[in-house]
């Protein structure tokens, strides 16, 4: 007895191939998610004071503390049009630099101070009030290398600043994020007030370095500790050579 050989019709094949077509496309898009980026990631509310025409007073405003997505080039994009948005600053360039070094550097992170409320995804360069840039586990700590507050923030009709507390809401931001703070080479006054203010305290190693600890009390103990010691230890070797 003969059998008959079975075909499948040809709306069959053709159903199968595109099922096996849309598998390869669903399990090529799930190999692939670790590649996606999302944006800008809001870490926490901040406030800022927004100088209020009318009643001529600073009336607080909430903003966003994020971190930049290393690899979502509309974030790239977003920071690398602030030199020209804000002229007069003076680190922008720095840290317009490092957010490109930081594809491929781990340990650099970009952080802002943004009016943005929503759709992070899509970094408005012009609600960027402050940005920080931070270099992670280094030698001395997780390092401050720069802090940048928009220089353009103020009313051209007006002496007042249009806001204030932009760079306290950066410091805010990053103390929330790490548990150690370092920063070097601060010359001027008013900046180094600016951080001793905010808890940070300085270092032997070099004028103009400071440091900020979570535990504060437990830390500055031990560094004053420390420093007693070292100043302890300089003393004897002027007196012995000298």
């Amino acid at each position: 007895m003969a059998f008959r050989k079975f075909e499948k019709p040809i709306f069959v094949i053709f159903v199968e191939k595109i099922f096996f077509l849309y598998l390869y496309f669903i399990m090529n898009d799930l190999s692939n998610i670790s590649n996606l980026n999302f944006g800008a990631i809001p870490l926490k509310r901040v406030r800022v004071s927004k100088y209020d025409n009318k009643s001529k007073k600073f009336l607080p405003q909430e903003a966003n503390f994020v971190i930049l997505d290393k690899k979502n080039q509309n974030d790239i994009t977003a920071i690398n049009a602030l030199p020209k948005l804000w002229e007069k600053a003076k680190f922008i360039k720095p840290i317009c630099t490092d957010t490109n070094w930081s594809i491929s550097k781990e340990y650099i992170n970009i952080y802002a101070v943004t009016l943005q409320k929503n759709n992070f995804d899509k970094l408005n360069p012009n609600l960027i009030l402050g940005m920080a840039d931070m270099r992670e586990q280094q030698l001395d700590g997780n390092e401050l290398s720069y802090l940048q507050v928009k220089p353009t923030a103020r009313n051209l009709n007006s002496p007042y600043k249009m806001y204030k507390g932009v760079g306290s809401s950066v410091i805010k931001g990053l103390k929330k994020t790490y548990d150690q703070i370092y920063l070097t080479s601060i010359e001027d006054e008013n900046t180094e007030m600016f951080y001793k203010n905010r808890g940070f305290i300085p270092v032997l190693k070099q004028v103009g370095d400071f440091v900020w600890y979570k535990n504060n009390l437990k830390k500055l103990k031990q560094h004053l500790d420390n420093l007693y010691l070292k100043l302890k230890f300089a003393s004897a070797k002027f007196f012995i050579y000298n």
